[in-house]
């Protein structure tokens, strides 16, 4: 299935014309939305907003609202505490000697430290341990952009500053450079992991052009939440790859459009994004496809190619095209759902969608059991098991076992050859079996 390859085009007259400015926080609401008008939006400096990007507007009088939603100024608030809390528990455990920072505001938040001051730092790091509030400035964001891929002249890099830098020493006495984010949610998510990965990259950035000769942890990155009791570390790698294609392609693609242009739906998650009730204003006045439950925003990007874009066009096509729920599985699943709730939604009435059971193939009565077993000082698997149960775990079931028997990760690959290739027969007799 091939989807409809959206051109970027001419900003529309009156659109905010360049630059716009890239932050932290764009970066991290991208991968909490990941959608292409939020992210074109969030571009365009409050101050520069026109009439093709909505300004922000919490009075439900005057239009939309486009802001948080009620009660975030409180947990902004709780968040702020909390990280005051844990800026103290590390001067109580470190000591203050062990920590560069630039003192606190009269509300009792850490002021920001200088970029002069964090390269200073961080050449001669000295007895420090952690720098607060560090400001993240890379002096030729051009090279930065050049690196990446994207126009230097169209987005401003903003300075970032991430609430700590930790500064500790290699065994072979080589200077290595953490960054810790704290966060107020329970657990660390997919937006702040992405934060933390895009402010390594700067952080490399910075030091590549002060020549500055210390390591950034490319590998760890950390997040202190509510959940843990210190700083918990997160596998980093996967999240810099996407923070490098995202910077590689979605922002030249997106911030190459005009805001009217930009792909958008509406999904459960938006009612979390400051422009919710502006998009669903639109949804509703433009009977856009936004307005179908259920409806995702690939199977919202198929309809627009095949030049259906409103609900009443989809009831109508529904009812004599052919291709209108074929060559995506996101339509083709959902197919009668999707077509009761679109006539549901034109013609404002209630539509009973037909209740079935589906019929069981002879293979669905088997199981399949996986097990796996690893070694938590190697961090190997050393143990994997596969058993088959038919008929109710009768006296044919079969059952293997397959070991590492060298405990190296050459060892481990060889398990895992063996243990696939037996999922694979087995998955291969049961549709067999249930296709008879």
């Amino acid at each position: 299935m091939s989807l409809p390859v959206v051109q970027p085009s001419a900003p529309s007259v009156g659109a905010y014309t360049p630059p716009l400015r890239l932050t932290g926080t764009v970066v991290s609401q991208f991968f909490r939305f990941r959608c292409d008008r939020q992210l074109r939006y969030d571009l365009v400096p409050e101050r520069d907003r026109g009439g093709d990007v909505p300004r922000t507007n919490l009075d439900p009088s005057a239009g939309p609202v486009v802001g948080s939603r009620p009660g975030m100024g409180l947990l902004t608030q709780a968040g702020r505490r909390w990280e005051r809390k844990k800026l103290r528990e590390l001067e109580r455990r470190f000591g203050p000697d062990a920590i560069l920072g630039r003192g606190y505001d009269e509300l009792g938040n850490p002021n920001r430290l200088p970029y002069e001051d964090v390269v200073d730092a961080l050449r001669q790091p000295g007895g420090w341990k952690f720098l607060v509030q560090p400001e993240l400035r890379v002096p030729d964001a051009a090279r930065f952009a050049e690196r990446y891929g994207f126009d230097a002249a169209r987005i401003d890099l903003a300075p970032a500053q991430p609430d700590l830098i930790r500064i500790r020493r290699t065994r072979s006495g080589r200077i290595s450079l953490g960054v810790i984010d704290i966060k107020w949610s329970r657990e660390g998510s997919l937006p702040h992991f992405a934060q933390v990965a895009f402010y390594t990259l700067l952080l490399e950035e910075i030091c590549r052009q002060e020549e500055i000769d210390v390591r950034v942890d490319a590998r760890s990155g950390w997040i202190w939440s509510r959940g843990s009791r210190g700083p918990k570390r997160f596998e980093l790698a996967a999240y810099r790859h996407h923070v490098r294609e995202f910077l590689r392609t979605d922002l030249p693609r997106v911030s190459g459009c005009a805001p009217a242009d930009c792909a958008w739906h509406l999904t459960a998650q938006s009612s979390g994004c400051r422009y919710f009730h502006h998009c669903r204003a639109e949804a509703e006045a433009a009977d856009d496809l936004a307005r179908i439950p259920g409806l995702t925003p690939l199977a919202k990007q198929v309809l627009r190619g095949r030049k259906i874009r409103s609900v009443k066009e989809l009831a109508t096509a529904g009812t004599f095209r052919k291709d209108v729920y074929t060559g995506c599985h996101a339509l083709e699943a959902n197919e009668p759902a999707l077509k009761q709730r679109a006539q549901a939604l034109r013609f404002g009435k209630v539509f009973d969608v037909e209740g079935r059971t589906q019929l069981m193939g002879a293979g669905e009565g088997t199981r399949i059991l996986l097990s796996a077993e690893g070694d938590p000082v190697t961090g190997l698997c050393f143990a994997l098991g596969v058993r088959v149960e038919t008929n109710g775990g009768r006296a044919k079931d079969a059952a293997d076992v397959f070991l590492a028997r060298a405990g190296t990760p050459a060892g481990e690959r060889e398990m895992l050859r063996g243990f696939l290739e037996r999922v694979g027969d087995v998955v291969g007799q049961v549709e067999r079996v249930a296709a008879e």
